[in-house]
């Protein structure tokens, strides 16, 4: 369900952008070019699920994320693709509006396909930790700093474009607007009048035109950056929740639980030597145990040796204790 909102969002997302940074498609009636966009979509929201159980399910859990990522970054680049390619033959665009086209979607196949590798990655160790299973991890992997550095790259890369797309086109809308009012009034002096009167009312519709757009990109981008960072602080929240839980039972001499090894990066390194801390603690513990059962019962021998007397009474009081220690039991 996650991933057909992603898609179906795209579409109506690319049907706003699209007709704001490409002439040629503001030409287009708008509810022509959602269709064509819904159609492409919706093809390819068939098709995902197949692909996802022949690249993505049954492969190894370390690379699922990777591959969700890869695989929905594809669909919608093809989408983007295809419908570039469709504007190209149906109705002659340039190929620098397909280009536009392809950019846009690549954009929000971005922002989705991130958020739906980070559910694969909930969903592989919620997995993982049911059946009692745990990663093996790579000697390599994509460090978190990485992860963040290019996140937070490509969003700020993402938003500087897109705007700038924007403004451009505004720019050139406002000087077409120009170019027709000079022309009325050289044509029609009569006209003086009502352009003078106009001229106020028109450069503040042009305005709030611009600022709306802009808000309405800045909006956007501002949804889809929380968006990560929600899916991101709930991946944390997991690998974080199964540590301090272990760590807590740790803490009241339970060794009886590990760490699930979820995720190849540093939490699953972290995990891995926590499991490995509690074993050592466990088998230290079980020593130091033993060694306490072995000293009593060679104190109790060494008394009994010296004195069968209080030999009997260490025997009769074990007996006693025993007896009492069963019956508080039941």
């Amino acid at each position: 369900m996650r991933s057909i909102l992603h898609y179906l969002f795209a579409g109506v997302v690319m049907t706003l952008y699209g007709s704001e940074v490409c002439p040629f498609l503001d030409s287009l009636d708008l509810g022509h070019f959602f269709l064509i966009l819904l159609a492409a979509t919706a093809l390819a929201v068939g098709v995902r699920p197949v692909l996802v159980k022949h690249t993505v399910l049954g492969r190894d859990p370390r690379h699922q994320p990777r591959l969700q990522f890869l695989l929905d970054l594809g669909l919608l680049a093809v989408v983007g693709l295809g419908v570039g390619l469709f504007n190209g033959v149906a109705f002659g665009f340039p190929w620098h509006s397909g280009a536009k086209i392809l950019a846009g979607f690549v954009l929000t196949g971005f922002f989705a396909a991130t958020d739906l590798a980070l559910q694969r990655e909930r969903t592989v160790a919620a997995d993982l930790a049911r059946r009692g299973l745990h990663l093996t991890l790579d000697d390599r992997f994509f460090p978190m700093t990485r992860k963040f550095v290019l996140l937070a790259s490509v969003c700020a890369a993402s938003a500087f474009v897109v705007t700038f797309l924007i403004i451009v086109q505004d720019l050139s809308w406002l000087r077409f607007q120009d170019e027709i009012s000079g022309l009325l009034l050289v044509w029609s002096r009569q006209l003086a009048w009502l352009h003078d009167a106009a001229a106020p009312r028109y450069w503040t519709g042009a305005r709030l035109t611009v600022v709306i757009e802009v808000g309405f990109i800045a909006g956007l981008m501002l949804g889809y950056v929380l968006n990560l960072i929600l899916s991101y602080s709930r991946n944390l929240r997991l690998l974080l929740d199964n540590e301090t839980r272990v760590l807590e039972r740790v803490h009241r001499g339970k060794f009886d639980a590990q760490v699930p090894v979820a995720t190849n990066d540093e939490f699953g390194v972290i995990a891995v030597r926590t499991n490995e801390m509690i074993r050592g603690l466990k088998e230290r513990t079980e020593r130091l145990e033993l060694t306490q059962d072995v000293t009593i019962v060679t104190l109790a021998s060494l008394a009994e040796t010296r004195d069968n007397e209080t030999g009997g009474h260490i025997r009769r009081t074990q007996h006693y204790v025993r007896l009492l220690a069963e019956q508080l039991r039941r």
